[in-house]
């Protein structure tokens, strides 16, 4: 074996308490006074220092007229510990910030609806107050979250209307209902309630379709035994908006995906069993242990989804 393999070798064997004695004896000038300060036999320091040195190979102390000194190794090898134990105490305290929620890293994925749902700025108040926690966020489709959570590269998503299945947990839902989105000016924006099936005949934008919304679309058109006219399909939600802001038809969302951003815009209630019941949910892998940021986190997004539900209970 090499020199260099043979120490760090060694350097790894050496437990802590010997090393302790050792920068006792470092520390004191004198193997009494080591063993004073650390409430043991002077022979007990005496033999940890010498195990070191036959670990290492080379002479750590030397006794001259005062005690002893340390030789170059000796002052290498109490650098080296004291750096060790000054490393140590603070990877207790990061974990400690961590295990308390104060830093870490949260994978979450979010549908591009839920963003103009005052998410953002609920977003920028949770990392003001826990400045060490870092968000990998992104958008993302209904079906695509899933498959992701269940493979384990999420903490958390929060979808609209998605197939739970039993590799996922559901953590926090709201009930989020789907309007027609249509400009002002369209002959049924004065409406209240209406079928889907009134819009059979309209143009329509539509999401594509693996997202949730689009999926509970299809079923409400199953079930009515018709089909809407597509004209446009996309995974933009400003597309969408803009198609139906110019009058080109309507297309169907949350209410909350167009909060904030409506102007011009006009929602009608549907009265269609799958649109009314769409629900969204925060969800992460089950059995999947959540760090401390992440729950932290989660309970952040619950709250706001309660105000999710509370947006479309006024027309």
């Amino acid at each position: 074996m090499q020199p260099r393999g043979r120490l760090a070798r060694a350097l790894r064997s050496i437990d802590d308490r010997s090393l302790q004695y050792f920068r006792a004896a470092f520390d004191a000038g004198s193997i009494r006074g080591a063993a004073e300060a650390m409430g043991v036999a002077p022979s007990v320091v005496s033999r940890a220092v010498r195990a070191i040195e036959l670990n290492l190979g080379v002479p750590l102390l030397e006794r001259d007229r005062r005690g002893i000194r340390a030789t170059v190794a000796g002052e290498l090898l109490a650098q080296h510990a004291q750096e060790r134990w000054r490393l140590d105490e603070r990877l207790i305290e990061e974990l400690s910030a961590v295990e308390g929620g104060e830093r870490g890293i949260v994978r979450f994925a979010i549908g591009e609806g839920f963003i103009a749902a005052t998410f953002r700025t609920r977003t920028a108040r949770f990392l003001a107050t826990h400045p060490n926690v870092t968000l990998h966020a992104e958008t993302a489709g209904t079906e695509q979250m899933l498959e992701r959570l269940a493979a384990g590269e999420l903490d958390l998503a929060l979808a609209f209307s998605p197939r739970l299945t039993p590799a996922l947990e559901c953590l926090a839902e709201a009930a989020t209902p789907v309007f027609a989105v249509m400009s002002k000016d369209h002959p049924y924006a004065g409406a209240e309630r209406l079928p889907l099936s009134a819009f059979a005949d309209v143009p329509s934008a539509l999401q594509l379709t693996r997202y949730g919304t689009r999926r509970a679309i299809e079923q409400a058109e199953w079930l009515g035994g018709f089909r809407l006219r597509k004209q446009v399909e996309s995974n933009s939600i400003a597309l969408l908006l803009e198609f139906a802001r110019e009058g080109s038809g309507v297309t169907f969302l949350p209410r909350f995906a167009i909060r904030g951003i409506d102007g011009g815009l006009a929602t009608v209630a549907l009265t269609d069993g799958p649109l009314i019941g769409a629900r969204s949910m925060l969800l992460k892998k089950r059995g999947r242990t959540l760090g401390a940021a992440a729950q932290l986190f989660a309970a952040d997004i619950a709250a706001m989804m309660a105000r999710l539900g509370r947006f479309d209970d006024t027309p």
